[in-house]
C-alpha cells in the first residue's frame, strides 16, 4: 500500500544504491549469500578498505585509479606538507570524516606517508605520478 502512494520501494530497489556506495567509499564488494531453506539471500557489508595493490606498496608499479578529490587531496599536500586535516577541511568543503578516510585510503595505498608526530610532523607524497 505505502509503494502505490510513492512512500514505499520495491523489493531490492536499494541494492544498485548500496553497491555504488561501497565502491565509492572504497570498501571490499558486497557479498550475497544465498539461504534456499529459508527463502533468504543474505547481504554481508564489509566496511574495510579495499586496496588492491602490490605487496611492494609502490604506487608506481601498480597505481589505483584516483577519484578527483583523491588527486586534489594528494596535489594540496604537495603543495603545502604542514597542512592540518583541519585546513584541508575549510579548503575543500569536505567533512572531517571523508578527510579522514580518504587520508587514510592514500596513506594505506602508499601515495601519502606522515613524518614525525601528529603535533609537529608533516605530509610526504610519495609520488606525484597522479598528476598525469
Amino acid at each position: 500500500m505505502l509503494r502505490m502512494i510513492g512512500y514505499g520501494e520495491n523489493l531490492g530497489s536499494g541494492f544498485p544504491l548500496i553497491l555504488n556506495a561501497w565502491n565509492e567509499k572504497h570498501w571490499i564488494k558486497p557479498e550475497l549469500q544465498e539461504q534456499p531453506e529459508l527463502m533468504q539471500v543474505k547481504l554481508i557489508l564489509h566496511i574495510q578498505n579495499d586496496v588492491s595493490y602490490s605487496s611492494s606498496n609502490d604506487p608506481i608499479n601498480d597505481p589505483i585509479n584516483l577519484t578527483e578529490r583523491q588527486k586534489l587531496i594528494l596535489q594540496m599536500f604537495s603543495d603545502d606538507k604542514n597542512l592540518s586535516r583541519e585546513r584541508l577541511c575549510e579548503k575543500t568543503g569536505l567533512s572531517d570524516a571523508t578527510a579522514k578516510r580518504e587520508i587514510a585510503f592514500l596513506k594505506k595505498a602508499g601515495y601519502l606517508e606522515r613524518v614525525g608526530s601528529l603535533k609537529t610532523g608533516h605530509w610526504i607524497v610519495v609520488s606525484n605520478h597522479f598528476l598525469l
